[in-house]
């Protein structure tokens, strides 16, 4: 298919990169994952197989281990297993006897080294529902277990990380679930650097069977308290010139189809006959619609919970519906057939087909938020005009490091807004939703400037902000559901 030569061409510029830090070139890099779960489809290519071998091996030669990794079960592995690649499984926690986990790996690898390429000893977390904690006990235990059989792991993950810009996936099961903006995954160490009390009993649990000498590690890394930054408000979203070239279509066309891959695109068209009191608006969208009638919010959308809604009943001739989709996240696994983005059949009203579509989009990009940031330093009287802009809207601010400190990592505290993207000195720090339940956002030091020159702080906030349109930089995160949100706000 043609995603070879896309991959083809990213390897001609990823692994320029990593050459020189391969381990027979002097590097740390031992190994080399060629596939990932591949005998989890119900799929058989092995043309496929051997043309992706064939690609690394190009540029990898012998100067790294290469591998695949699949599940423990004998058709995974069978079907995920390349000539002349290391095979591997992946497993968390478990009470399963080691030798029968590995029975199907060596049932077609019958020597070489066992290996737990990806052991679990976290989980992702989804908006909406609590974060995800991985208890330690069968943690440790499985560890032991693995160190006695001689099997070598990778932890997965071991250090958290974060999804930063639009990078946050999806999950794949019928209910839709949008993973937050943060990777800390419940890691040993945490998405900011900072060692958990996990990192030091997985550390002792090692130690026992293969004493060593003690190593000291510090444990916090300093963080940043740099208070609060008032917000003022800029533009609404729909009236800002940031929106692509329009594009008039009779019936709705999809984000890919509009040539975009994340952000919001917005959908507009006229009412012509408003049908029933009420009428109902029935849609079918990935992945999450605000509602608007000549701009004022009126309903939610979610991709597999809610596809329809009451409009007004002020509902008249001549107004404008409006649907500002956003796509919460591209899917993380799982088969990739009906995965686009937007309004992705025909709207209705009362069974009637809604045409005429005026599609805007809104990705978000750099230049995006540099024209956001020119209208907030304008004319300060625009300013004022706009005081009361109706949602969506961007709001800005400015905040300086304390002269004689050094930029450090922070956590932006978006508590009481609603929902919506941050974006920090121009780079995306991920969205934050009031669902929970994540309600900072973890902020590099590096992306920060130093006294005296100033950072910004541009927002996309959707629904309603914080009474005093204040945001808060904090020093530790918050990363649990402390109050279930609204039914009737809770998307």
């Amino acid at each position: 298919t043609a995603h070879t030569f896309f991959i083809a061409r990213w390897f001609r510029h990823l692994m320029g990169q990593l050459q020189p830090k391969l381990y027979g070139n002097g590097g740390p890099i031992i190994m080399v994952q060629v596939e990932n779960e591949y005998g989890s489809y119900p799929v058989n290519d092995p043309n496929y197989l051997l043309w992706l071998r064939d690609l690394y091996r190009n540029y990898i030669g012998n100067a790294a281990i290469l591998f695949t990794t699949d599940g423990p079960s004998r058709n995974f592995v069978r079907r995920g297993k390349i000539p002349g690649v290391l095979s591997t499984i992946d497993f968390g926690p478990t009470t399963t006897d080691l030798d029968r986990m590995y029975r199907p790996l060596r049932q077609v690898q019958p020597k070489g080294p066992l290996i737990n390429s990806e052991f679990y000893v976290g989980w992702l977390s989804y908006w909406s529902e609590p974060f995800s904690r991985t208890e330690i006990k069968p943690i440790l235990e499985t560890i032991d277990k693995m160190l006695n059989k001689n099997v070598s792991f990778n932890m997965y993950m071991f250090h958290g990380g974060t999804n930063f810009g639009f990078t946050a996936g999806s999950g794949s099961s019928d209910h839709f679930q949008p993973d937050i903006t943060s990777y800390d995954y419940d890691a040993p160490i945490t998405e900011a650097g900072d060692l958990t009390e996990k990192f030091f009993e997985i550390k002792n649990a090692i130690k026992e069977v293969y004493p060593s000498g003690g190593t000291s590690v510090k444990r916090f890394t300093e963080k940043g308290d740099y208070g609060s930054v008032s917000m003022k408000p800029v533009i609404s979203l729909l009236q800002s010139p940031i929106g692509s070239e329009p594009v008039m279509t009779e019936y709705p066309i999809t984000f890919e189809a509009l040539g975009q891959r994340y952000g919001f695109v917005a959908y507009s068209t006229q009412i012509i006959n408003p049908g029933r009191d009420p009428s109902v608006l029935q849609v079918n969208i990935r992945d999450r619609a605000l509602v608007l009638l000549n701009e004022e919010e009126v309903s939610v959308l979610q991709y597999t919970l809610i596809n329809e809604t009451p409009l007004p009943s002020t509902l008249e001739p001549g107004q404008t519906l409006t649907l500002l989709i956003e796509n919460q996240g591209r899917r993380n696994f799982q088969l990739l057939s009906d995965c686009t983005k937007g309004l992705i059949s025909n709207a209705t009203i009362d069974g009637v087909t809604l045409k005429d579509w005026k599609v805007i989009g809104y990705p978000l990009n750099s230049e995006d938020i540099i024209r956001i940031e020119e209208l907030a330093n304008g004319d300060e009287n625009q300013t004022q005009v706009v005081s009361n802009i109706k949602l969506p809207a961007f709001y800005y601010g400015e905040f300086q490091i304390p002269q004689g400190k050094k930029a450090l990592d922070t956590f932006l505290d978006m508590t009481h807004w609603g929902k919506g993207v941050v974006f920090i000195n121009n780079y995306n720090m991920g969205r934050y939703w009031h669902v929970g339940p994540q309600f900072t956002l973890y902020v590099p030091g590096c992306y920060l400037k130093e006294f005296p020159e100033n950072n910004t702080i541009t927002l996309l906030e959707l629904h309603y902000t914080h009474p005093d349109k204040t945001v808060t930089f904090v020093t530790e995160p918050k990363l649990d559901i402390e109050k279930k949100a609204d039914e009737e706000n809770e998307f």
